[in-house]
């Protein structure tokens, strides 16, 4: 299978029968926000994306389609962008946990044949969220090597909450936007969990964007920064198999390099 340069377009969706939350961009907001969320996410993006990248992106069917045009239209994505939207049901979450699960399915299926792949998840349903971690780490989404931006209006301290409870956000190569205005503009502020730093394991805030001042970084770490380069005498537990390395390493500092099933898969 070949992904060719270029938009693939896939919408899995399910009924939608109680949203449960706000949209995160209406219609009767101005196209000023809708662009200004779309600059922020590409300038996260254009921080950290590789030129042979692909992305895919997650909606939970409730954000406003004219957002979604807005955001993947500029997306940097020289290999192609996915859009997979999952509807949110009310009153049969079970439809929507199938719907997601074929998502992610036919998301690591594209992160497969792609040379590195950016993911960006769109929501503001706590449950939504949850559900995409869980489902994520079900069906081996995402490998370090994927970067995972979360896009919210939720607040900082269910953002924190959401960071520290699940395995794909407190472990792997993610981070949170929190869109924190949008009565006249828009601002956001960039978060990551660190499970290792010399005070234990923290949820810091990395950097902020608005349209006068751009994207700036308010500590002196990347936006997806090396998480396990340095465990701070913390204690680690290690799994050891009893047959052939499947994870294996070679170099030294800014030269290691990671081979094995289990580091590409």
């Amino acid at each position: 299978m070949v992904i060719n340069a270029g938009i693939l377009w896939c919408v899995l969706t399910a009924a939608v029968t109680d949203v449960g939350t706000a949209q995160l961009f209406l219609p009767s907001v101005g196209r000023k926000v809708v662009v200004g969320l779309s600059q922020a996410v590409t300038a996260v993006l254009n921080a950290t994306t590789e030129t042979n990248c692909s992305s895919i992106l997650f909606t939970d069917g409730v954000t406003y389609h004219t957002t979604i045009y807005e955001m993947w239209s500029q997306l940097v994505a020289p290999w192609g962008v996915a859009v997979f939207e999952v509807a949110v049901d009310g009153q049969d979450a079970n439809v929507t946990q199938a719907q997601l699960s074929r998502a992610v399915d036919e998301a690591r299926q594209l992160r497969q044949v792609s040379w590195c792949v950016t993911v960006v998840v769109v929501s503001d349903d706590p449950a939504f969220l949850a559900a995409f971690a869980e489902w994520s780490l079900k069906g081996r989404l995402l490998v370090w090597s994927t970067r995972l931006l979360v896009v919210t209006r939720l607040p900082a301290q269910e953002i924190r909450s959401l960071l520290k409870k699940h395995w794909c956000f407190s472990m792997m190569n993610t981070v949170m936007m929190k869109v924190q205005d949008l009565s006249q503009t828009i601002r956001c502020g960039v978060y990551l969990h660190l499970p290792y730093s010399p005070r234990g394991a923290k949820v810091v805030q990395v950097a902020q964007w608005s349209p006068l001042q751009g994207l700036v970084y308010t500590i002196s770490l990347p936006l997806f920064p090396e998480k396990f380069s340095n465990f701070y005498g913390a204690r680690v537990n290690v799994t050891a198999l009893p047959y052939a390395p499947y994870w294996m390493t070679s170099g030294e500092g800014n030269n290691t390099k990671h081979s094995g099933i289990d580091y590409n898969q």
